[in-house]
């Protein structure tokens, strides 16, 4: 009996995919992994511009202060009208609903003195009067898509295997800096 429990407490956690890379390993090594599924490099050695989910984006890596990543964020094309904005940020997510269920935050909110139907809703979002953002916490990550206020939709995926790592860095630096 002890045996097929002490197996399994071995067993290593998965590292959170993005298109089908784990999200896992030096800066370096996953940018590589980046080019051999079509991303290009732009000259910035975390940024990378390709095809996702059907639109051009800039795809930014994410690294502890020990170089480890822990998460990519996509940034898709800028839109111009409302209508187009928020039909891509509606067609991601029920396409994340579809493959994940319910988001666990799913906020859409507008400041005063917009609102929703005004027609000024690119202003709301450019001037930061807009909150459309859904998460979804998975076992081994999570995603979050979220308006951006240049009028882009972005996907961060992050994984908690190396978040944790990350924040634990994070702490640590500043414990060490009181």
């Amino acid at each position: 009996m002890l045996i097929p429990v002490s197996a399994f407490s071995q067993e290593e956690k998965e590292h959170f995919k993005f298109k089908g890379i784990e999200i896992n390993g030096t800066l370096d090594e996953f940018a590589s992994r980046l080019e051999n599924v079509g991303f290009s490099p732009t000259g910035d050695e975390s940024v990378f511009k390709g095809q996702f989910a059907g639109d051009d984006c800039n795809i930014y890596i994410m690294t502890t202060k020990g170089g480890l990543v822990y998460s990519v964020c996509a940034v898709r094309s800028k839109k111009s009208t409302w209508a187009s904005l928020k039909l891509d940020y509606k067609t991601l997510k029920e396409g994340y609903i579809n493959k994940y269920g319910t988001p666990l935050v799913d906020v859409h909110r507008f400041s005063s003195p917009y609102y929703e139907g005004d027609g000024y809703e690119i202003t709301a979002v450019r001037t930061k009067k807009v909150i459309y953002m859904s998460s979804w916490h998975l076992d081994n990550g999570s995603i979050t898509e979220i308006i951006l206020d240049d009028c882009s939709v972005a996907l961060y995926y992050t994984d908690n295997i190396n978040d944790a790592i990350n924040e634990s860095e994070k702490k640590k630096q500043f414990s060490d800096d009181l």
